[in-house]
């Protein structure tokens, strides 16, 4: 086993996320290495090996996008379930995205709606829906189903909501 230095502030969020999760600190730190590598490592060996700059060989930008940036915060990073996590981006959806949200709505099963104002309309779609008010919107959403029918459901809406494929993959990736 080695040991690393790290800034206290980087260690206390370290500390915080493996707590709320119940990982050590090694889980927390391969879980994240891991998606960085899952998502980056295309990029990661194209990129040029002497340039210290944002920028791959082909000139395409690598500067993370604003979800990518949400994803990397304490607010995202301290939830500590698939629920959690899948309303947490909701509402980060949601804040960017007020005007267009409401496209969401039309996104349905064969009988149950997904999204609805109110929890009694979830309810009323189908059994056992679970729904929760995705945080700081009006908005309700089942949350019952696998996590596998959660990041289906994720990139539904983004792609209804506009988003690129990589933030799309990104953004279900973090469900894990």
């Amino acid at each position: 086993m080695r040991t690393i230095q790290v800034e206290n502030g980087t260690y206390d969020l370290l500390d915080l996320v493996a707590k709320v999760r119940g990982e050590s600190h090694s889980d927390v730190i391969w879980r994240l290495l891991k998606g960085e590598i899952k998502a980056h490592l295309p990029q990661a060996t194209a990129a040029s090996s002497t340039s210290r700059s944002n920028t791959l060989k082909d000139g395409a930008d690598t500067t993370p996008t604003p979800l990518q940036q949400f994803l990397k915060t304490s607010a995202f990073l301290v939830r500590a379930n698939v629920v959690q996590r899948f309303l947490g981006i909701l509402c980060w959806l949601y804040k960017q995205n007020r005007s267009d949200f409401a496209k969401v709505k039309g996104l349905r099963g064969t009988n149950r709606l997904y999204f609805a104002e109110s929890d009694r309309d979830l309810e009323a779609s189908g059994s056992s829906v679970n729904p929760k008010r995705v945080p700081d919107s009006p908005y309700w959403v089942v949350t019952n189903s696998p996590t596998q029918g959660k990041k289906d459901l994720l990139s539904k809406v983004m792609r209804v909501l506009g988003y690129s494929s990589a933030d799309i993959h990104t953004a279900v990736e973090a469900l894990d």
